[in-house]
């Protein structure tokens, strides 16, 4: 049965980590070619490559003295170190945070050659892995480039811009040519670029269901109308009913034309899609929605709607106003489109579409079709002309001129002049050149992020970061554990009193979280003058809190301990941690009891303090001079949410920022109340006095309590 909807490989959904699992892949083909292990289901030797790799997938073992399966030179494999004083970039990750994650002890053998297809169908998705004639896995040469390369994202980005339906991995079958003929990347990218970017659900509900690259004009005018349908819709109850009859109506739709449509996946679907765009570095995300990075919106423009690349060939087509009638025709640079294009609902489609591309139709001959798609030059990107690199370099010059000004002011409090640091004359070599552009973009992404530290330590900073917890835990957000992660960062930021406030979660140009701290690092680490504050924030609230927490947080604060004794000295500045999330769990809370009451943990005291987000926000409040927790749903605070007679601009019961020396108090408190304590119950009651007790020193209402929701009664 023929599909309504196309769909995204989610296994894995980070792109840095498939990239991680292609140097294992790179590393074993020698090894199955000389074997004679092919790619099969088969068992037994001959057929032994998926069982192999789905072992070594767990294990992610040997990545060295490779030779390229397509030139036959030497493969470097190993990571670009990036240079610690500067951001990362894609492709700076490191290896050791993207390990395949084990979620059980021990998996079948059909198990682990299951997850070993699964993976190796997302390689060949991305056109970066392949079978070849004698049926032998292999990288393509755009998967070995997408591995060594310093600029993966560039290598997804000709990936995404091929990715087509029809395709090969199912011969057109699933997808067939007669209904299908659309480059999804382009598609929804044209939508991002016309709506002003795209929520999760709408790419869920509308994107996957776009059968041509031309559909993107009614799948916008739907779009709009589902937006204002939300609007009309009151409270979080009437919004969901109002997405649940456009995804019943979807249903009812395809049922009819006797098509098979998974909506209820394209949540999941689209999750995986926002991370592979944004790979890109050509998106960012403004709360929910995926939006065009900030000064990346010039070259998005000209990959969609520009001439195109050797795969495709089409132009900018300009639709006439509704004035000129329903049989204008639409005039393209290659002349008039054949039939006028068919819209629903009435309202007129972005003024600026692109003539259709054409697709590659050799899509059922596999060796074809993967030389093709496997090319890492193809398509050629706007930026690889060097005139238009320059412009670009150009540009990152005099914005890094303006930051570094605007840096240089808030640090001194005196204006600098500076300029352009170029120069007249550019490098000619155009590798050269992309240096300085990829320097550029560095310098330029520190200097934000250190004018924004500047600039975090107010009120109202403090009051929108508090307010914007609402946002997440109502997951109004795209992908709500890293928005934990990165909100924490803000809150402590605008909190003030720090030497430094360090978050290792990823970020992208803009400042929007791109991936949660690696697994072996916390989620954040706050630097003051007598204490060093170690932060993990969590969304897990069941039974799994403690196995996926407990260990790791009680593990990053003794490394953190270590650190400090040795620049420090043993016990010269303690290290505390505090575990947040919106509920605990008592098996975690306990864990953490034990570690820091009886030291059972190499004899050491490791102090972990939970917290719910609701005690921190009740305990930060006061410094955000807000008395009551009140927010608008966009997370902007309302008037009532502030004490009579004040803005969030003032801080009615603190006469500057967070004092470090009040803070250690709580947390010492928070302490003293777990050695006092006998059970894990009793310190979180010990927790609630010493909280009771900050906020009436410092003079702001007590909260009311957190009750436990109660059934009510039969009768």
């Amino acid at each position: 049965m023929p599909s309504g909807n196309w769909s995204f490989p989610c296994s894995p959904r980070n792109p840095a980590k498939i990239r991680e699992e292609l140097r294992l892949l790179a590393a074993l083909v020698p090894s199955w070619h000389q074997r004679g292990m092919r790619w099969s289901h088969a068992r037994g030797p001959a057929g032994g490559a998926q069982l192999e790799f789905g072992r070594q997938l767990r294990q992610m073992t040997g990545l060295s003295g490779l030779r390229s399966q397509v030139s036959g030179q030497a493969l470097d494999l190993r990571p670009t170190p990036p240079d610690s004083r500067l951001p990362a970039l894609p492709g700076d990750e490191d290896p050791a945070t993207l390990r395949f994650r084990t979620q059980t002890a021990a998996l079948s053998d059909d198990n682990l050659r299951w997850t070993a297809r699964a993976r190796f169908g997302t390689y060949k998705f991305f056109g970066f892995a392949a079978t070849d004639g004698e049926g032998f896995a292999r990288l393509t040469a755009a998967g070995e480039q997408f591995v060594t390369s310093s600029r993966p994202g560039e290598v997804l980005l000709r990936q995404l811009l091929k990715w087509q339906y029809p395709d090969n991995q199912h011969r057109g079958r699933r997808w067939p040519a007669e209904d299908f003929a659309i480059f999804p990347f382009v598609a929804t990218a044209r939508l991002i670029c016309e709506l002003e970017g795209l929520t999760r659900r709408e790419i869920g509900l509308f994107c996957f269901t776009m059968r041509r690259t031309e559909d993107a004009a009614a799948t916008a005018e739907a779009i709009r109308q589902f937006r204002e349908r939300q609007r009309r819709s009151t409270g979080r109850t009437g919004k969901a009913r109002s997405a649940q009859g456009t995804l019943v109506a979807a249903q009812a739709r395809y049922a009819a034309e006797g098509r098979r449509v998974v909506l209820g996946s394209t949540d999941d679907y689209a999750d995986a899609l926002i991370r592979a765009f944004r790979y890109t570095g050509l998106f960012s995300v403004r709360g929910a929605r995926i939006v065009v990075a900030s000064g990346r919106e010039a070259e998005l423009e000209e990959i969609i709607f520009g001439p195109g690349a050797e795969a495709g060939g089409g132009g900018t087509v300009l639709r006439p106003a509704a004035s000129a009638g329903p049989g204008a025709m639409t005039q393209g640079r290659a002349g008039p489109v054949g039939r006028p294009l068919q819209l629903v609902l009435g309202e007129a489609p972005p003024v600026r579409l692109a003539a259709p591309r054409p697709l590659f139709q050799d899509y059922q001959d596999a060796p074809a079709f993967y030389r093709y798609y496997g090319d890492p030059e193809r398509p050629r990107l706007p930026w690889e002309d060097p005139a238009k690199l320059a412009t670009i370099a150009r540009a990152l010059d005099a914005r890094v001129a303006e930051l570094r000004a605007r840096e240089t002011r808030l640090r001194t409090g005196r204006t600098a002049l500076t300029g352009p640091s170029l120069g007249e004359r550019l490098p000619e070599d155009y590798a050269a050149l992309r240096e300085v552009v990829d320097g550029l973009r560095r310098t330029r992404l520190r200097l934000e992020r250190v004018i924004d530290a500047a600039e975090a330590g107010t009120p109202q900073r403090l009051a929108e970061a508090l307010a914007f917890y609402r946002a997440i835990l109502a997951r109004e957000v795209i992908d709500p554990p890293t928005f934990l992660e990165w909100n924490t960062w803000r809150v402590f930021l605008a909190l003030g009193g720090a030497r430094d406030v360090v978050p290792h979660l990823a970020l992208d140009d803009d400042l929007q979280p791109l991936n949660t701290a690696p697994g072996n690092q916390p989620d954040l680490e706050v630097d003051y003058e007598a204490f060093r504050l170690v932060v993990e924030v969590t969304l897990r609230t069941g039974a799994d809190q403690r196995q996926a927490e407990a260990r790791p947080v009680t593990r990053h604060i003794l490394e953190a301990q270590r650190r400090v004794n040795d620049q420090y000295g043993a016990g010269v500045r303690p290290v505390f941690g505090l575990f947040i999330a919106p509920k605990l769990h008592q098996d975690t809370v306990t864990d953490f009891f034990v570690a820091l009451k009886y030291r059972v943990i190499e004899r050491q005291q490791i102090a972990a303090i939970p917290l719910t987000l609701h005690q921190l926000i009740s305990a930060l409040r006061p410094f955000a001079g807000i008395s009551r927790d009140r927010a608008l749903p966009d997370g902007r605070l309302s008037d009532s949410a502030l004490p009579n007679g004040t803005s969030p601009d003032s801080r009615p019961w603190e006469g500057g920022g967070l004092a470090p020396q009040r803070l250690h108090g709580l947390l010492t408190s928070c302490v003293q109340a777990a050695l006092a304590a006998e059970t894990g119950e009793d310190w979180l009651a010990g927790i609630d006095a010493a909280l009771l007790r900050w906020r009436v020193s410092l003079g702001a209402p007590v909260p009311a309590p957190e009750y436990a929701a109660t059934p009510l009664p039969l009768f």
